[in-house]
């Protein structure tokens, strides 16, 4: 491969200096069709400039048009410290456009590693504050990158449907020049052949049918951006909906009603919220299925879970869906009742009394076992867990507490989630579209390459085979030239 690292780098350097990032060096190396970028200070990396260290590195290797380059690593180093501060891994090749695109479609999917950030470091909450303009302009470009991803994943799923064809065309006519041999149906390989080519027919219409179905429901939400809520019965996400929609309570208590069909469907503040039941409810392949279709749709997943009950058990219900690649964060709903009566909610709200709701030495534990689960059963490491009080957000909405209504809000700290959200989509929000796109290209592509492989082995025994009896057969023939 060749491939001018020094120019790469020069080019970047460049780009780093001409964006007003001054101190930070790309320092790049090649492993097959990889690149690994890596931006070395020395200064504690901000963890401010992620979102725009990425980008500028990025569209700088963008212009340089890499055609050997499939996925790129950029990672943040202080020097003389062994550490990373953060990571990112993009595909570059599967999205890149051509130099005639305009720039707003000049995206590439990432496959964002989970660089969230960990209990020891949290972001802090003021450093994550997205304007209301900011935040509605990220939206609009998330929605262009939606539809350019869409009509790409359409042009690029009939390629592949093409070349599966091809193979099959090729494979059928090799069938038909051997059985043409007489007596080449007395033998197995026949069969095996046949069989092949049905298992690639079958398994590349049933894929791309699978493909379609997917890209049609994204097609219908493509100016959405989608955030899929999941979590154990009980731990409070009908509250936290009721507290989202404004609603009267009636659906509080009754999660354990709800079957795996009662998927909520809601807005809130610009976003698309999918409201799944308790994953506890998914038990069958049916059950599976739909929930996959749940994260397969969303850009985002947010997972609640509550402080009365940290359970190992709802993280590894959630491990038997499929990986998630993409941004995961977990709500940490308290549930400690204020509502007893007016006195003790008073004493609450009171801004001179320590905070008895999100005790953080409390919390902290808490906070450490979802690290731990969360590494455990869905290999996620550093995962964003915001602290919410459902049910002063859920109390603040309702007529008889309207005194209190501001303060209630304050308490729940429903707001810190908002910002969290806004932040990733500000500051990713284009890649992670393009990821809920190309996420689906995977899955296809790979379910055809499993066929595929199958297909391969079954060859290669069959070859073995008759190898071993040519080998058998040439040395009787010697034998009785002898």
């Amino acid at each position: 491969m060749n491939i001018d690292l020094e120019a790469i780098a020069h080019h970047l350097n460049q780009c780093l200096q001409r964006s007003g990032i001054i101190g930070v060096t790309a320092k790049v190396s090649v492993n097959h069709d990889c690149l690994k970028v890596v931006l070395v200070s020395e200064e504690t990396p901000e963890i401010t400039d992620r979102g725009e260290l990425a980008q500028v590195t990025i569209t700088s290797l963008r212009d340089l048009k890499l055609t050997t380059i499939q996925t790129v690593k950029i990672h943040r180093q202080q020097i003389n410290n062994f550490d990373l501060d953060w990571s990112y891994k993009y595909k570059y090749g599967l999205f890149a456009e051509n130099s005639s695109n305009s720039s707003e479609n000049h995206q590439n999917k990432h496959q964002i590693q989970k660089q969230n950030t960990t209990s020891n470091n949290p972001i802090k909450r003021d450093q994550i504050k997205v304007s209301q303009d900011e935040f509605e302009e990220a939206l609009k470009n998330c929605s262009k990158t939606a539809n350019f991803a869409y009509d790409r994943s359409i042009r690029y799923a009939k390629k592949v449907e093409i070349a599966v064809k091809r193979i099959n065309s090729d494979i059928e006519a090799v069938s038909h020049k051997i059985l043409k041999f007489k007596g080449s149906q007395q033998f197995q390989f026949a069969e095996t052949l046949k069989q092949i080519q049905s298992d690639i027919k079958k398994i590349s219409e049933a894929s791309l049918a699978d493909l379609v179905i997917s890209l049609d429901k994204k097609r219908k939400h493509l100016e959405n951006f989608t955030v899929a809520l999941f979590g154990r019965t009980k731990a409070g996400k009908s509250t936290l909906r009721e507290t989202l929609t404004r609603g009267n309570g009636s659906t509080i208590g009754k999660g354990s009603q709800r079957t795996t069909r009662d998927i909520k469907e809601y807005s809130w503040q610009g976003l698309r919220l999918l409201d799944t039941p308790g994953i506890e409810a998914y038990q069958g392949d049916d059950d599976t299925q739909k929930a996959n279709e749940i994260i397969d749709q969303s850009d985002i997943i947010l997972f609640l879970t509550s402080d009365d009950s940290v359970q190992p058990g709802e993280f590894k219900a959630m491990a038997q869906l499929q990986q998630i690649n993409k941004y995961f964060a977990v709500i940490l709903n308290v549930k400690h009742d204020i509502s007893n009566n007016l006195k003790d909610l008073e004493m609450f709200l009171d801004p001179d009394i320590p905070d008895m709701v999100f005790d953080e030495d409390r919390l902290s534990q808490h906070k450490n076992h979802i690290q731990s689960h969360i590494k455990e059963y869905l290999n996620l490491d550093n995962v964003d867990i915001v602290p919410i009080h459902a049910q002063s957000g859920f109390l603040s909405t309702q007529a008889e507490y309207q005194e209190y209504s501001s303060q209630l809000w304050q308490l729940s700290k429903i707001e810190e989630l908002y910002s969290l959200i806004a932040y990733q989509i500000y500051t990713h929000g284009k890649d992670l579209r393009l990821s809920t796109f190309a996420d689906s290209l995977e899955y296809f592509i790979n379910s055809i390459n499993q066929k595929l492989a199958a297909a391969k082995s079954q060859l290669s025994i069959q070859l073995n085979f008759i190898e071993q009896k040519q080998r058998e057969i040439e040395k009787i023939f010697a034998e009785i030239e002898k």
